[in-house]
């Protein structure tokens, strides 16, 4: 489990970056919390000193601090699901996130597979994360009712200053819809950044229209079912859907099979986007994130939070943590972490 850490505050305090704040405009990291610590409960099978596995919040701030050393982020938001945040998606569908993955489903977790509870081990790492992040000068939120995908869309759309630096960090595909020019998202796990001019060259798509894409194909990670019969090469050879000039919406591609079958069109795929059109636009609002469906009152609440001051940073304490989870063994280990947390806005 050793790590580096030396070079890391090296590349912290060489990245061009670290000064580049000086027109008032903040980098701002935003941290998908849940999704990032469970790709990493799932596929880091670490085991402490005390014989306690650690990947989840182990894995968790490693990712962390490559985000930091790369990014040299002004401001950082941790974003978790709030209780009951998946009730108003599964109004409109009620096998919406039906299906989730054990640790025990990775073979990288197979050191570990039948040796530990696996939902006692995942609270019990959740809770430390959340002890951790309590200590640090970041912004953790996690609000009753909503989704963290919702939170971190409004925040990228109305809370944030669209002139400021946002960088999500995620695996999830649903944020690559809300890409642009001050938006990217961050794939810790494939250690690639995805800006607006990236989009087309890596998915093929501008982000709007990978929405209008992921509306008919579906999403196997939520356990949202595509469009049956209606697959991408037909989307692309008939709508155009691969364009890089222009967002394409489900209503034209809808107003258009409607003519083309009324012209008496031969292609099947007219006549089954028709007759599945339902599916796709309840995709749509399972999906999109846009114009978050949200009330104004957790809309405040968001604004509120993220206005909020930030917790102090607790060394000594954090240290322990630290230690405890093997991240950090040596006095000299934490260097990157104070110099970071001591210089970042509070």
């Amino acid at each position: 489990m050793s790590h580096n850490y030396l070079e890391d505050f090296r590349n912290f305090i060489n990245n061009p970056n670290k000064d580049s704040s000086s027109d008032n405009k903040d980098r701002v990291l935003i941290v998908d919390g849940l999704n990032v610590f469970l790709r990493n409960f799932q596929a880091v099978p670490a085991i402490n000193y005390a014989g306690e596995h650690v990947g989840g919040v182990l894995g968790f701030f490693r990712g962390l601090q490559k985000a930091i050393v790369d990014f040299s982020p002004t401001k950082i938001f941790i974003v978790f699901d709030g209780k009951g945040g998946s009730v108003r998606r599964r109004k409109l569908f009620k096998e919406y996130k039906g299906k989730t993955l054990s640790a025990g489903s990775f073979n990288r977790f197979a050191d570990t597979k039948g040796l530990i509870d696996e939902t006692a081990s995942k609270r019990t790492q959740i809770l430390t994360l959340l002890q951790a992040l309590s200590m640090m000068p970041v912004c953790t939120i996690s609000l009753d009712g909503i989704e963290a995908d919702d939170v971190i869309a409004s925040l990228c759309k109305e809370v944030i200053p669209q002139d400021d630096m946002k960088i999500i960090m995620s695996s999830d595909k649903d944020f690559l819809q809300l890409v642009d020019r001050n938006t990217s998202v961050y794939s810790y796990e494939k250690k690639i950044l995805l800006s607006e001019a990236d989009m087309h060259s890596v998915y093929g798509y501008l982000p709007l229209n990978y929405l209008t894409l992921r509306c008919f194909t579906g999403d196997r990670s939520d356990n949202i079912p595509g469009v049956k019969q209606v697959g991408e090469k037909g989307l692309n050879k008939h709508f155009g859907l691969d364009n890089t000039e222009r967002y394409i919406t489900l209503d034209e591609i809808f107003d258009n099979s409607q003519k083309m079958l009324e012209e008496g069109a031969k292609p099947k795929i007219f006549k089954n986007i028709i007759e599945q059109k339902d599916i796709a636009y309840r995709n749509y609002e399972l999906m999109q994130l846009i114009d978050p469906n949200i009330s104004g009152i957790l809309k405040s609440n968001i604004r509120s939070l993220a206005n909020s001051e930030l917790p102090k940073f607790s060394y000594f304490k954090l240290q322990k943590i630290f230690y405890d989870i093997e991240l950090c063994r040596r006095d000299s280990d934490y260097v990157f972490w104070s110099s970071y947390f001591n210089k970042i806005k509070q």
